[in-house]
């Protein structure tokens, strides 16, 4: 079976499944189908061939549970796609529907291009949980999570190894459950010259200053500030909230506890100023939620 991208002669011709025979055919069919749709700006014929695909796949368990990459792909395609669109619940109907129908024929197990999968499904579901408005409400999905991610974590590529680190130590932080918060941290500083070039990278070292500022670690804080000043320079320019966090940062580590308040309500406005624009860059909010650690 042919994989990637379908090119455009095959976008053109592709105009009815009926020529798709066998279950490979069909495939790459309705791939095109849902490629055309993205050219074309057509979301909901894009969104109805995955659906259709999905729909077929399913009719054949058999030859899922033998090759179930083309199935985990499309459900992840499809969920990618939503969370794309802010359809936050149709996405979880829709992996809810396929982890039912995985445990109906026995997968998961332990085949490499299953397992490639199933971490791109978690790491959808806790793009989405995360940013829930009540993230406690899913404490059950989080505990499950943190024990995937330890268990495979040998096994896990670097992207994704560092983006759940990230996120898992996010969760913990907004709980305030900042030991297990910084543990998680502490996993990705330790090994910082495998991930210090990652975009990410720079998140978990704002983190990691958060964490130690919320614990009043105070002699560790001025040292952790210096260290992020660096790694920030060798990785590119300091971006405007940045220096403030770094800034802020700084400050706290050298007055006493009873002045700290004031310099919370002093980064608040300067990071989101009354009646002007965030400072924080859309991309990076969506990452770490300032605003709930500020509130």
């Amino acid at each position: 079976m042919r994989r990637g991208i379908p090119s455009n002669e095959e976008t053109e011709n592709a105009q009815t499944p009926d020529f798709a025979l066998s279950l490979e055919s069909k495939v790459l069919f309705f791939n095109t189908l849902y490629i055309k749709g993205l050219r074309a700006s057509n979301q909901i014929e894009a969104e109805k061939a995955l659906l259709d695909l999905i729909e077929i796949l399913e009719k054949r368990p058999t030859r899922v549970k033998d090759d179930p990459s083309s199935y985990l792909t499309t459900v992840n395609n499809l969920a990618g796609f939503y969370v794309f669109r802010n359809e936050g619940e149709k996405c979880l109907d829709l992996l809810r529907r396929s982890r039912r129908f995985m445990e109906t024929i026995g997968l998961p197990d332990n085949r490499r291009p299953v397992l490639k999968q199933l971490i791109r499904t978690l790491n959808i579901e806790l793009e989405i949980y995360r940013h829930a408005p009540e993230p406690a409400l899913f404490e059950p999905f989080f505990q499950d999570a943190e024990v995937f991610v330890k268990k495979t974590a040998s096994k896990m590529p670097g992207d994704y190894l560092i983006s759940f680190r990230f996120q898992v130590a996010w969760i913990c932080f907004l709980k305030k459950d900042f030991d297990n918060a910084l543990s998680w941290v502490n996993h990705t500083l330790n090994e910082g010259r495998k991930f210090s070039g990652h975009s990410l990278y720079r998140y978990v070292l704002l983190l990691n200053l958060m964490i130690h500022c919320e614990c009043r670690n105070l002699f560790v804080l001025r040292y952790f500030v210096e260290n992020a000043r660096r790694q920030f320079k060798k990785s590119g320019e300091i971006r405007q909230f940045e220096q403030e966090l770094l800034h802020f940062f700084s400050r706290v580590g050298q007055v006493p506890s009873g002045e700290i308040k004031p310099l919370y309500l002093e980064l608040r406005h300067r990071l989101f100023p009354e009646g002007g624009s965030s400072l924080i860059p859309t991309d990076a909010l969506q990452m770490m939620d300032l605003r709930k650690w500020l509130d």
